[in-house]
């Protein structure tokens, strides 16, 4: 099966998205006698990605949050007969319109066309339409969808959830939401490297204000969805309210991208400008390879208090290193961190991550082994990258019908030509500037 993946970027620092094609990529190069696949962006050529002869990186973006390429459509045009289906990831963004565009007047002229299926990865979450934060985005979204989203939604082959509550919220949010099919497809993460004690060494010298002692750790985009402001407060309350408790507290690590953010700006001003949460907070940029891996491996437990959460990567890699994790019931994978006693879960308000700091504080050692324990087995058992995978690809098999003859080739070098149709800008200047906002 020849798989075409279309994503408006790779960037590492977009999180989620990118972590999870690149893990399933390396996937699938190991099982290349089931699965070929590519990954067109609109990303800039010159960026360099792991497995990147799958790349296809058009780099004409227009710098708007919505990635308008006019080489998109083009490229499209010319290759979409090499696959068998197309994966489009993400919502909100001119790939998923361009995709239902070529597939729609490829079909009117009597073409085969590949499958499509669209992963929201947690983007028609009732949370974005209804947080305080995002009242001007959730009324943009309202248009949008009316206009465009729920056409591009509802003609696909199908939509592909992480998880069943990820699959059961998107149902909730918006009129008109009627996807001919709906698959719970599961997600992954590669097993994490064996830990070795030079990255213990190493890790600890770069972060000597953690004293070569265990830590709770937050690992993440910097973003006020992650409910960290509410992390901070946690820390100050059972300080003021729980004093003699509060030396139970292990030190906090807050991990992630985003610190030269407004919002993390003020996250950093006001650790710093405290002198109990400036003794009992660590901060640090964006970590990767053995100094990620590390602070997992070194860390007690791990912590996410987040707003909402379509699935949770780092909770995963979390219990991929044998970590307990503690995590409110709006990361949607809550239920499956209940049920097998993989951690605590509590309400994404103040006081239940007071609750979830204090629970783990007071748990004996046997206990919190009983939870990492737990943890890792769940991992090995629903979040292994090495399983999802290829389920991910059952899938679409027993869901699509191979109708391509052609040899796959995976193409290094975009070549962009005209002949096939110019690209026509069918969208009003009105929704261009909209998005440009």
């Amino acid at each position: 099966m020849n798989v075409l993946n279309v994503v408006s970027s790779m960037h590492p620092k977009n999180g989620g998205i990118s972590n999870l094609i690149k893990n399933y990529i390396t996937i699938w190069d190991d099982n290349a006698h089931i699965v070929k696949t590519n990954v067109v962006t609109v990303d800039n050529p010159n960026e360099v990605y792991d497995n990147s002869d799958r790349y296809i990186l058009l780099g004409d973006a227009l710098s708007s949050r919505w990635g308008y390429s006019k080489k998109l459509e083009l490229w499209l045009l010319d290759n979409v007969a090499n696959y068998d289906v197309i994966i489009v990831h993400g919502l909100w963004q001119y790939t998923n319109y361009c995709v239902g565009k070529v597939i729609s007047n490829l079909k009117k002229q009597g073409k085969q066309t590949p499958k499509v299926f669209i992963m929201p990865h947690g983007m028609l979450d009732p949370y974005f339409q209804k947080a305080s934060s995002r009242l001007i985005k959730a009324i943009r979204n309202i248009i949008y969808w009316a206009v465009i989203e729920k056409h591009t939604i509802n003609k696909s082959d199908g939509l592909l959830f992480t998880c069943e509550e990820e699959m059961r919220l998107a149902s909730l949010t918006f009129k008109g939401y009627k996807p001919k099919n709906t698959f719970n497809v599961g997600l992954g993460i590669i097993p994490p490297p064996k830990y070795i004690k030079t990255n213990q060494q190493s890790f600890y010298k770069k972060f000597p204000t953690l004293d070569g002692e265990k830590f709770i750790l937050f690992l993440g985009r910097i973003d006020e969805k992650k409910g960290i402001d509410m992390l901070i407060d946690a820390y100050e309350r059972i300080f003021e309210i729980y004093w003699s408790e509060s030396k139970l507290l292990q030190k906090l690590m807050i991990v992630g991208p985003g610190f030269d953010t407004p919002y993390g700006k003020v996250l950093k001003k006001r650790i710093e400008s405290n002198q109990f949460l400036n003794e009992k907070i660590v901060i640090a940029n964006m970590l990767s390879g053995d100094d990620k891996w590390a602070a997992f491996y070194e860390s007690d437990v791990f912590i996410l208090p987040s707003h909402q959460e379509n699935f949770g990567i780092a909770v995963a890699e979390a219990m991929a290193c044998n970590k307990a994790v503690l995590i409110s019931n709006k990361v949607n994978i809550w239920t499956e961190i209940e049920q097998s006693n993989s951690g605590i879960v509590e309400d994404d308000t103040l006081v239940g991550t007071v609750d979830l700091l204090l629970k783990w504080a007071h748990l004996s050692k046997e206990e919190k082994i009983e939870k990492c324990d737990n943890a890792y087995s769940v991992f090995q058992n629903k979040f292994n990258a090495n399983c999802t995978a290829l389920q991910l690809i059952d899938i679409l098999k027993k869901n699509s019908t191979p109708i391509l003859k052609k040899d796959f080739f995976f193409i290094k070098k975009p070549e962009i030509t005209n002949q096939n149709l110019q690209v026509q800008n069918t969208l009003k200047d009105t929704t261009r500037i909209f998005y440009n906002n």
